[in-house]
């Protein structure tokens, strides 16, 4: 085969590829990553493709090239070697810099838009202890007090029990005492997408400045990592940068280092020099305060027979009892509040369930959608009209309520959406339940219905 036919048939094939990437992926990744990519040259073996910078190209390999190799030799039938290469310089706008829109597909960079990402309502004055989260606690406190006592401060635990928290409070009280102190605090799934948008935009550059010239990483959720292999490298890199200048790191995960799928050694060695501080399930009492100090701030109409038997059952994530405690709250309030002990014992009755009673993810949609008049595929769709919005919120709520899935699992569910619009979909519902009378009884009837296992006002459609 001559060079010229070679070169044909590869870019033919490189067509065909992508046209089968295409189906694999979500229109918006497509349109992201692989519809920038050309071909540089081909030869009877080999395929060069040209990704727009060194960036770029570094996240295609590591993405995208054993898909590339898996569907070449499908259509070829013989292995093509496959090479990435990227262009000289980036695009440019006519003046030398980067042209941001070009490279990001037409958006612009997020990158100088990002804030510290503090949550001021959580501080040390209003996080209660006990037992289980004390070392947690003052390990927190010293390192407010003290930056670089402990570094890093790794805080583990399961979900909802104060991890966010305490990674909050530590900010605020440091920004209390130095309004000037650089302090950038946010999930792990953020610090990935914006390493991900640093990529696409060539701006990593700038993304280094920002996180390596801060004096306080706080990070939630590390765990999110695991497994994904230019994320880990960069934040290895972050953090030996601040690491070695003094610099004051702390970490949240709801697993120890070597728990964590797929997490390189070097990163697990990191974590493990500094101290190791673990929140267990809260015991009853400190529940009880807990739920005591919900129902007070948030001016819940409850009484303390109820607040007793929440805080026996054996649930301890404090996320999900708030939002028990907020149904309860919205079902006295719509009925004059006729709760009684056994109507309470009612509503939470999936706290008694066993696993092969437990309520799923299609069950939630279906009946969900049921009731608002929409489809599933609705709620899974990009329409973002109130009147498909609200019932994608619910259905987010409840799955949040009712299911073990994270709030970055749920969003995937619907419609590859980030774990904040699952954050701000719960928000949201629990204001419209506390507000809202209409809205609260058709989530009651929901629940009453997902509960029961009725399924008379499930949609047709899915």
């Amino acid at each position: 085969m001559s060079s010229e036919a070679g070169y044909t048939v590869l870019r033919e094939l490189f067509t065909k590829v992508l046209t089968e990437m295409r189906g694999l992926l979500d229109q918006g990744e497509y349109d992201r990553w692989l519809k920038p990519l050309s071909v540089e040259s081909a030869s009877e073996n080999q395929l060069v493709i040209k990704a727009p910078n060194i960036y770029f190209e570094a996240w295609i390999r590591d993405h995208y090239l054993a898909d590339f190799s898996r569907i070449s030799k499908k259509i070829y039938g013989n292995n093509i070697q496959i090479q990435f290469s990227s262009a000289s310089r980036p695009f440019t706008d006519g003046d030398g810099s980067p042209d941001t829109k070009k490279l990001a597909g037409g958006s612009a960079s997020v990158l100088t838009n990002y804030t510290f990402g503090l949550n001021k309502k959580y501080t040390f004055s209003n996080f209660l202890v006990g037992t289980s989260n004390e070392l947690a606690y003052v390990a927190s406190r010293e390192v407010s007090r003290n930056r670089g006592t402990f570094n890093p401060l790794y805080i583990f635990g399961g979900s909802g029990l104060g991890k966010t928290h305490l990674l909050n409070a530590i900010g605020n009280q440091l920004i209390k005492q130095n309004n000037l102190c650089k302090i950038a605090c946010l999930n792990c799934e953020n610090f990935t997408n914006e390493l991900t948008e640093a990529f696409r935009c060539d701006q990593v550059d700038k993304f280094h400045k920002k996180y390596r010239s801060i004096d306080v990483l706080l990070i939630d959720d590390i765990n999110f990592i695991g497994g994904k292999k230019t994320a880990q490298e960069e934040f290895f890199y972050t953090f030996n940068s601040l690491y070695e200048s003094g610099r004051q790191i702390v970490i949240t995960s709801n697993k120890t280092p070597k728990q964590i799928t797929d997490l390189e050694d070097r990163l697990v060695s990191r974590f493990e020099g500094g101290l190791f501080a673990d929140i267990g399930p809260p015991d009853q009492p400190l529940k009880k305060a807990i739920l005591e100090k919900i129902v007070h701030d948030e001016n819940i109409n409850l009484n303390e027979e109820f607040i007793d038997y929440l805080s026996s059952l054996p649930e301890n994530n404090i996320r999900t009892l708030e939002g028990y405690l907020t149904r309860l709250g919205a079902y006295a309030s719509l009925n004059n509040n006729s709760l009684t002990l056994d109507k309470v014992k009612g509503l939470l009755r999936q706290f008694t369930q066993t696993e092969n009673e437990k309520i799923g993810v299609d069950r939630i949609m279906k009946i969900t959608c049921g009731f608002f008049n929409v489809t599933v595929d609705d709620i899974k769709s990009k329409n973002k009209n109130q009147a498909v919005a609200v019932p994608r919120q619910a259905a987010m709520y409840l799955m949040r309520r009712h299911t073990p899935l994270s709030t970055t699992e749920i969003g995937r569910l619907l419609g590859n959406r980030d774990h904040s619009t699952v954050v701000h979909a719960n928000r949201k519902v629990q204001a419209w339940l506390k507000d809202n009378k209409d809205f609260s009884m058709i989530m009651y009837e929901i629940e009453q219905a997902l509960l029961a296992g009725s399924g008379e006002r499930q949609s047709d459609g899915s």
